[in-house]
């Protein structure tokens, strides 16, 4: 369950966060440009947290599985992960209202089954459909099936559960990200019980 003292601290966890990928960045040659920070729930605030304060190294990609909702589906931008935070932001959105967040805040959001009560999961009040984010993108990178989502006109779309298809197919989650390839947008894809 989270905590206020929790979400409190998920900004001073992106700012240790941002120090220690300087600190590599500056002794270690690490290179930022070719990095991914990948948080799920909390965890996807923390690397938002850390990409703003990294700014002049600008992170390649952020992955936000499952962002965690309240309370920072009442925050601004600045208070939470959003667009900007790195060069591309992807959020792997499955427990919308619940314990994930409401709202698209990536520069591209996929929505699995529409964001809500994943194949698998028989209870909403639990962490199933949460954590699925996890498991999506662990998919994303070990499968030899890609993720294809349907581009969706608007979130209402996601809302109502139906997808008005607008433009190109995009692959949710996999390496290489999907930086510079122009995916930009509100995603919708099926997803099945057991794995590809």
């Amino acid at each position: 369950m989270l905590t206020p003292l929790a979400a409190a601290n998920t900004r001073t966890a992106g700012s240790k966060l941002a120090s220690f990928i300087q600190y590599l960045a500056a002794n270690a040659k690490l290179d930022v440009n070719n990095t991914y920070l990948i948080g799920q729930s909390l965890g996807a605030h923390i690397v938002g947290f850390a990409g703003k304060l990294i700014q002049t190294l600008k992170i390649n990609t952020i992955f936000g599985l499952d962002p965690a909702g309240i309370p920072f589906n009442t925050a601004g931008p600045n208070d939470r992960l959003n667009i900007g935070d790195g060069s591309y932001v992807e959020t792997i959105n499955t427990d919308v209202g619940v314990l994930g967040s409401d709202m698209s805040i990536g520069n591209a959001s996929f929505f699995p089954n529409y964001g809500t009560l994943q194949p698998g999961c028989i209870d909403p009040t639990t962490l199933c459909s949460h954590a699925r984010a996890n498991v999506y993108f662990g998919e994303s990178i070990e499968a030899s099936v890609d993720f294809y989502a349907a581009q969706c006109s608007a979130f209402n779309n996601i809302i109502f559960r139906d997808c008005n298809e607008t433009g190109p197919v995009a692959y949710m989650g996999g390496e290489p990200s999907n930086y510079d390839r122009g995916v930009n947008s509100i995603y919708y894809l099926p997803i099945n019980s057991d794995p590809p």
